[in-house]
């Protein structure tokens, strides 16, 4: 049976055709965000003028600092109360600034004060799967052998630099090697890289073996019959090299590109 993932949707905006949805940018106070009926405050407003959400969006802020909520509302059938939504949560106490935002065509909303997404506070890139692929595929089909290794040591120099980066999070964190583990774990995931599963680790012998599910790269390529790994065989040589601090080999020995239910990474 083929493993199911759950996806979750990373963008700030909804696109639902046909409805007139409103996006409300709510500035908060830092105490207005920790009180346990903030959501419940605000929520009420809307069911009051009758007022469907169709989305919420909550950034997570530092510790003593405003916030900010994003809640997508569906107005096609009640557009004139917008005025008066706007006027109701803005009189909460603890709320300090509403920004409506119209729908920049038919159908589709955006909120349009953000300019820059972040990933453990670091400024990430997001690529669809149609511009990653193009990029993979077109360096593998216009440079062969070349272009995989080239693959290869884009991710080693990402795994280098992870590395340290995360590292940096951890020690701050009072955290050890494991915390950092738990964590590469949750970022590879998060950044849309595939999961990782199993990692068995011996820091005597400095080997491994590194199980990943869905991996992003491998699964433009099923059904080639071949391992197609490159920037994540890359990426965890990169990565495993810091963490045993001598340069390691990695190879791939299972591959969803040739049929095998995870890919799977040797290192010695």
């Amino acid at each position: 049976m083929a493993a199911s993932f759950k996806t979750f949707e990373i963008g700030y905006f909804v696109y639902i055709p046909g409805r007139y949805v409103v996006c409300l940018h709510i500035s908060l106070s830092s105490k207005g965000f920790c009180r346990p009926d903030m959501l419940t405050s605000i929520f009420n407003v809307f069911a009051e003028l009758n007022v469907p959400i169709v989305s919420i969006k909550i950034p997570k802020p530092g510790l003593g600092e405003n916030a900010e909520l994003s809640v997508f509302a569906d107005l096609t059938e009640s557009r004139n109360v917008l005025r008066k939504l706007v006027e109701k949560i803005r009189s909460l106490r603890f709320v300090e600034k509403v920004e409506a935002i119209e729908p920049l065509f038919k159908g589709f909303t955006v909120d349009t004060t953000y300019s820059q997404p972040t990933l453990a506070g670091d400024r990430v890139i997001i690529l669809r799967e149609p511009a990653y692929e193009g990029f993979i595929k077109g360096l593998k089909k216009r440079f062969g052998s070349v272009g995989k290794e080239f693959l290869y040591y884009i991710g080693l120099d990402m795994g280098y630099k992870v590395f340290k980066a995360q590292s940096k999070i951890i020690r701050k964190a009072g955290g050890s090697l494991k915390e950092l583990l738990v964590f590469l774990k949750e970022v590879f995931k998060h950044s849309g890289l595939g999961i990782v599963e199993h990692i068995d680790i011996d820091f005597d012998n400095k080997t491994a073996i590194i199980r990943v599910q869905n991996s992003f790269e491998c699964r433009l390529f099923k059904e080639s019959g071949n391992v197609e790994s490159h920037v994540i065989r890359g990426f965890i040589a990169g990565f495993m090299s810091s963490l045993f601090k001598t340069k390691v080999n990695v190879i791939e020995t299972k591959c969803i590109a040739k049929g095998d239910p995870y890919c799977e990474f040797t290192v010695f």
